[in-house]
């Protein structure tokens, strides 16, 4: 599968970000697991929480308006673009 870099890797926040994106590579530079919030698209509300393993990266797939968010520091997420092309 290949994958698209549309955007530079930006520290995630409690403030919700990537709602223009449709994939988000999330990595975390921390030695512990941390928990993403997954917000709806109207922002009032969590979707759910994923775990990002220690020093672990993985791709989440979103709907546009949707968002992400992380209280905790050593989250970076980038907007990606992944498909066969």
């Amino acid at each position: 599968m290949a994958i698209s870099i549309k955007g530079t890797s930006t520290q995630l926040t409690n403030t919700t970000q990537f709602k223009t994106a449709t994939a988000v590579h999330l990595m975390n530079t921390h030695t512990a697991a941390r928990e993403v919030i997954l917000r709806n698209e109207a922002d009032n509300g969590a979707v759910g929480t994923i775990r990002v393993p220690s020093n672990g990266t993985m791709i989440v797939n979103l709907v546009i308006g949707q968002g992400l968010r992380c209280a905790s520091t050593g989250v970076f997420g980038t907007h990606v673009a992944s498909g066969s092309n």
